[in-house]
């Protein structure tokens, strides 16, 4: 096989080495390079089914490759990156708990929580494997989508001190708004994806106003002088969800 029929499946070595990377700055506390990492995983990922297409170099072994790429860069990192969050909130409550001789079975489950994330990850990528109806929109919510909207949460944080607060005291919160996200990866709710045939209008329309929102919110970050890229990432992702919801009955696979 030529060198140049390699080329994807090494992209898709640097997703995977990006997603592990990201896990080692989750586990240290270093959110914003966790979620930097996951962005570099993304554009890797991106970049290896363009060039497969480009390169007319598709394969059984790189269509498996992608996948297990994806559950640790968009599975298992930002579950790393949550679970070390809610651990670090609640580890002094478990101390001063375990000290009393109080039970902490609920501790451990809020803390547990978060690796539902990586199982729903897994289950949606073997999904996405097997449904042929997804060539133009997704079934459920796309992983890359739920790593960055995560990551992109708990990285914001730590710019805004009375949320930092909020959250570290009642970070269960955390840990059920990310079963949620889990959950709809799995779930049956058609949402658009980027994939363009074309740069029609008519048959854009609703790719492109999301890009143009996406601007808007960037620039009203800016003006009110608290934009950073991952509260950017979490808004327009946010927005995204809710979008695909409201217009998830005009969706067409």
């Amino acid at each position: 096989m030529s060198i140049i029929k390699h080329i994807p499946n090494s992209i898709t070595i640097l997703n995977l080495l990006s997603g592990s990377i990201s896990c080692l700055f989750a586990l240290n506390g270093k959110y914003e390079a966790a979620f930097i990492a996951i962005i570099a995983a993304a554009i890797f990922d991106f970049l290896d089914g363009m060039s497969a297409r480009l390169l007319n170099s598709y394969s059984p072994l790189g269509k498996e490759l992608d996948s297990l790429a994806d559950v640790i860069s968009f599975g298992l990192a930002p579950t790393f990156i949550i679970f070390n969050f809610v651990s670090a909130a609640y580890a002094p409550s478990v101390f001063l708990a375990r000290e009393a001789g109080e039970c902490t079975y609920l501790y451990s489950l809020i803390m547990a929580l978060p690796f539902f994330l990586i199982a729903c990850s897994a289950l949606r990528l073997a999904k996405f494997n097997i449904d042929e109806r997804q060539t133009t929109n997704f079934i459920g919510l796309a992983t890359p989508s739920a790593a960055l909207l995560l990551s992109g949460l708990i990285a914001s944080l730590n710019r805004f001190q009375h949320i930092n607060e909020f959250f570290n005291s009642n970070a269960w919160i955390i840990s059920l708004f990310t079963v949620l996200i889990a959950l709809l990866l799995t779930s049956n709710i058609t949402m658009f994806s980027f994939k363009f045939k074309n740069l029609k209008w008519q048959e854009n329309k609703i790719k492109f106003s999301f890009i143009i929102i996406a601007l808007v919110i960037a620039c009203i970050l800016f003006i009110i002088n608290v934009f950073s890229l991952p509260l950017w990432v979490f808004t327009i992702l946010t927005f995204y969800i809710i979008l695909n919801i409201i217009l998830c009955p005009v969706h067409k696979l």
